[in-house]
């Protein structure tokens, strides 16, 4: 009895059927993807918008204390002792430097937002970074961990950058003991960061205040 033919063009539709599902699938993972990220960077503009607001509102009532702290410090009031105007023109003084400040507290809060944006996404770039230049420093069974540091060292980037505006946070607080004792993986990672300058919609300034407090970063690690 003669065997039945096999049926090539069968196989080979089939085959071409389930690479286009696979083909249109991955597509619409990566759309996603792509419109997740979009709507977070959204996110981010509205609330640096909401945040500009806020900001010259608080400075322009910033400046009319100043004001009127400076005109009431500077006029000869015969109902004042004159250690209390000596306080008032320390007073004035105060605001006129927080006044100078401002604009370069901004651009920390910008660098901040961007950073808890982007953080989920530098910490598993970097840390893969720093495992993969030092693989005999950082064991597989220490590797969570050390992933674990990269996230708590960020995280004194933000606090630093979002309430501070500067580095004397303590350090410590965040990771107290590394989970590598060598700081060349964390240097690693922390400069992959750095000079991958993904920075968005951050302007200059704002970026170099996000380098300048990754560098701060480092330089902590290292001693």
């Amino acid at each position: 009895m003669a065997s039945a033919s096999f049926n090539w063009t069968k196989v080979v539709l089939s085959s071409v059927g389930v690479l286009t599902i696979t083909g249109a699938y991955a597509a619409f993972v990566i759309k996603q993807l792509i419109a997740k990220k979009d709507q977070e960077i959204n996110i981010l503009i509205r609330e640096n918008e909401k945040l500009n607001k806020k900001i010259e509102e608080k400075a322009h009532s910033a400046e009319e204390c100043l004001r009127i702290v400076t005109k009431f410090a500077n006029e000869d009031n015969q109902f004042l002792r004159p250690e209390f105007a000596d306080g008032f023109k320390k007073i004035a003084r105060y605001f006129s430097k927080y006044a100078e400040l401002e604009p370069e507290l901004r651009d920390y809060k910008h660098a901040a937002r961007w950073l808890d944006i982007r953080k989920q996404d530098w910490i598993k770039e970097a840390s893969n970074v720093g495992i993969r230049k030092y693989p005999k420093l950082i064991p597989r069974k220490k590797r969570r961990q050390f992933k674990k540091d990269i996230e708590n060292y960020l995280q004194w980037v933000h606090i630093c950058l979002s309430r501070y505006g500067h580095p004397d946070v303590p350090f410590d607080d965040y990771v107290d003991c590394p989970a590598i004792t060598f700081p060349d993986p964390y240097i690693a990672a922390i400069d992959y960061i750095k000079y991958k300058e993904d920075w968005g919609e951050l302007t200059k300034e704002q970026s170099e205040s996000l380098k300048d407090m990754l560098d701060e970063l480092t330089e902590k690690i290292r001693n």
